[in-house]
């Protein structure tokens, strides 16, 4: 008997009443479907933690990549620097 029949008897015994029996069976089925939810639970939790070993790998991969191929503002400074010249203020203006 499926759960949710176990449940309209029990709202609605009719003329036999409740018997032990309806008890029994609704534990049964409310233990089933725990178990199911606990698998599916488990499933879930095992695809996100691969996931997320996965997501961990690709991050190492970028960064090793990252490192190995270098800055190229590191690698292309300037042998000398032009200095900007200074802003000298309203007075140089009318200079």
């Amino acid at each position: 008997m499926a759960f949710e029949d176990i449940l309209a008897k029990l709202r609605e015994p009719g003329e036999e009443g409740i018997t032990p029996e309806l008890f029994d069976e609704l534990k049964k089925e409310y233990d089933q479907d725990l178990s199911i939810r606990d698998a599916k639970v488990t499933q879930t939790t095992t695809a996100a933690q691969a996931k997320d070993a996965e997501i961990q790998r690709l991050k190492v991969i970028n960064f090793d990549l990252l490192q190995s191929s270098g800055s190229t503002e590191q690698q292309q400074e300037p042998e000398h620097q032009q200095q900007e010249p200074k802003p000298r203020g309203i007075a140089s203006l009318f200079e």
